[in-house]
Formats: structure tokens, C-alpha cells, sequence
């Protein structure tokens, strides 16, 4: 499942907190596993969701925030143990 980083909000330790614009009522999960993709779909990062809402997910990234601003996530759910 893909979407879209609708907000980006550096963090004082480093790093971001995400806001993407797909959440339950598109099938989201906890658990799942999110990637931050470029325009070519190359994963440029990972971002690890902390809350799931009906429309929206919110997550925390390593990235910084012109590498996460403005880009595509893919969503997945986690491989099987």
C-alpha cells in the first residue's frame, strides 16, 4: 500500500515524526512496517508507526526532515516470524 508524508516534524534528539495520509479504514495495521520511497520507488529509508488512526498514521524516522519531506511511504505488513 502506498501513500503520501503529509507532515514532517523534526525531532530535538534527530529524526522526524511522520504523518501519512492512510491509516485503518485503508487496512493499516499495528505492526506493519513503513518505508520511505523516492519518486523512482528506491527506499530511502524506514520509519517505525507509533499510532494508527482512521485516516492517517503517525511514525517516527532517522531521517531527517528535507529527506522525508513532501515523499511517497510504502506500507507493508511485517514478513512471518
Amino acid at each position: 500500500m502506498k501513500g503520501r508524508i503529509l507532515d514532517a516534524t523534526p525531532q530535538p534528539t534527530g529524526g522526524v515524526v511522520v504523518t501519512v495520509g492512510v491509516g485503518s479504514r485503508d487496512g493499516v495495521q499495528p505492526g506493519w512496517i513503513g518505508e520511505v520511497i523516492d519518486e523512482a520507488g528506491t527506499v530511502i529509508g524506514t520509519f517505525t508507526i507509533t499510532t494508527i488512526q482512521p485516516r492517517r498514521v503517525i511514525g517516527t524516522s532517522e531521517l531527517s526532515l528535507d529527506a522525508v519531506k513532501g515523499k511517497l511511504v510504502r506500507l507493508a505488513s511485517p514478513p512471518p516470524p
